[in-house]
Formats: structure tokens, sequence, C-alpha cells
């Protein structure tokens, strides 16, 4: 009987230990992700924002070609309590970007941030970006 409350105990906590975010394999090309906090939604600075959000997130989409590194810097209105993994998928000239929300908690407020990724370029190679 203890033996078979020890492995049921063993097998719940394996299942704990193993949930979405641990099944998520990043990429061996994606060198780093980072998200950065750059202002609150309702922030009276993000003008242009309120004025044209297309032209905002257009304005704040950078991509870098760097001797061997791809680097893909843009930014997104999120919520401000997520919590995100970033990953890439490469396929012929087309590299995806991929972010998870990986909180359990969402809030009422949302935030202006910045995602980048960095991605290993061998043949320093132009790519079509998806987003």
């Amino acid at each position: 009987m203890k033996k078979s409350l020890w492995i049921i105990s063993f097998a719940i906590l394996l299942s704990c230990q193993f949930g979405h975010v641990d099944s998520w394999i990043t990429h061996d090309r994606l060198v780093s992700f980072d998200v950065k906090f750059l202002s609150d939604i309702m922030d009276e600075t993000n003008e242009l924002y309120y004025e044209n959000s297309e032209l905002f997130f257009k304005k704040n989409y950078v991509e870098t070609y760097i001797h061997d590194t791809l680097q893909i810097s843009y930014v997104l209105d999120v919520n401000a309590c997520s919590e995100f993994v970033g990953n890439i998928d490469i396929s012929n000239d087309t590299i995806r970007l991929m972010i998870q929300d990986i909180s359990e908690v969402q809030c009422a407020s949302a935030s202006i941030e910045r995602f980048t990724f960095v991605i290993t370029n061998p043949e320093n190679k132009k790519y079509i970006i998806l987003r």
C-alpha cells in the first residue's frame, strides 16, 4: 500500500513539474528573448499610440543584421500582469516569431512592452519575418 501511494505521489509531482511551459522547446538558433516594460498604456506620453497605433507599431519595429546575428525588436500592447516566453520557427526564407503568455493571472491594466529576439544567422541571410 505504501509503495502504491509513493508511486502515485511521484507521478503527481512529475506532472506538476512538466507543465505547458516546460514542454516549450526553444529553437536552437534563438540566442535570447527579452521583454522590457516601456510604459503603462494610459501614459500621456504615448500620443502616437492613440493618434495612429498602426504607425506607432511600425516605427517601433527594428530588424538588425550584424555579422552572424539577427536581432528583431518590436512593441506590443499586452496585459500588464502577463509574463512571456519566446520562440522562433525557421522555414526556408521565413522566421516566425512566437510568444506565449505563461502567467496564470490576468489583470485589468495594459502596458506597452518591447519584445526582443536575438537569433544566430551564420549565413547572414535576409529573412521574411512573421510576427
